[in-house]
């Protein structure tokens, strides 16, 4: 098994879907996990204190928009803790499904600047407090990020930033031994996903009620393994790149899509 024993962690986004699933793979594992939120993450952390042997977790409210506070927030832990092993950036927002031409200014700006800006905050500001050796950055790309799906255009522009970022910071944090790799989500069975089917299926002329019957039909049809991916899925591969076992891994875009997605 994955050990994470005396690591600490903060996972943005933890309260639901990913970073939840994330938070409770790196806390089974060992490690004291932060979970961070735009909304209250007491419920994450509360769940996390019931995993047995583990150390738990604890909620932070997070602006990754704002870098003051995302600096904060990692000092905070790191007097309260005396170290921070684990960053992992996850907080995002998905798209209206709409050709870009549709999409107004606003709408471009939030997708945009919460997935990408937020990330790069974050690594920016996690980059000088990061532990040497154990440090481990892992970001939360997409396989949008690597090929286009027409009708989600800022989204990929988005995740194809990240992807970019996680490989240049890779290497200014190689001499330290840090390493910062990217996970890439295919069809993951999250709110967001659900939300975004049922956006497609009322484009398709089927109504909000369409979107799990269009969700399964493409998930049948286009990922070879069978089904859709779940938060337990990146959890587990975060936990991995996290651990002692990934220390020689950096820079990478790991492909997490059942093969809907190959690159």
């Amino acid at each position: 098994m994955t050990s994470l024993d005396g690591r600490v962690a903060l996972v943005t986004g933890a309260a639901r879907g990913l970073g939840l699933g994330i938070a409770r793979e790196l806390a089974s594992a060992g490690a004291l996990v932060y979970c961070a939120d735009l909304t209250s993450a007491d419920s994450a952390a509360a769940e996390l204190q019931q995993i047995q042997g583990s150390p738990g977790g604890l909620s932070v409210r997070l602006d990754i928009l704002d870098r003051s506070a995302v600096a904060a927030t990692l000092d905070g832990i790191l007097e309260t803790e005396g170290r921070l092993d684990i960053v992992v950036n996850n907080a995002g927002v998905g798209q209206q499904f709409a050709p870009l031409h549709e999409l107004d200014q606003g709408s471009i700006e939030h997708v945009v600047n919460v997935n990408l800006i937020g990330t790069l905050n974050c690594c920016a500001e996690a980059a000088t407090r990061i532990a040497d050796s154990t440090g481990r950055i892992i970001n939360i790309a997409s396989h949008y990020g690597l090929v286009g799906r027409a009708n989600y255009a800022p989204y990929c522009a988005s995740k194809a930033g990240v992807i970019a970022l996680t490989q240049a910071l890779a290497l200014e944090l190689a001499a330290r031994r840090i390493t910062v790799n990217s996970i890439c989500p295919g069809t993951m069975l999250t709110d967001m996903v659900r939300d975004a089917y049922e956006q497609r299926a009322i484009v398709a002329g089927l109504g909000a009620v369409g979107g799990p019957e269009l969700l399964a039909s493409f998930t049948s049809d286009t990922i070879p393994l069978g089904r859709t991916g779940s938060p337990s899925d990146v959890g587990r591969m975060a936990a991995w790149i996290a651990s002692d076992a990934a220390s020689f891994t950096t820079g990478a875009a790991f492909n997490l899509s059942g093969g809907e997605t190959l690159y």
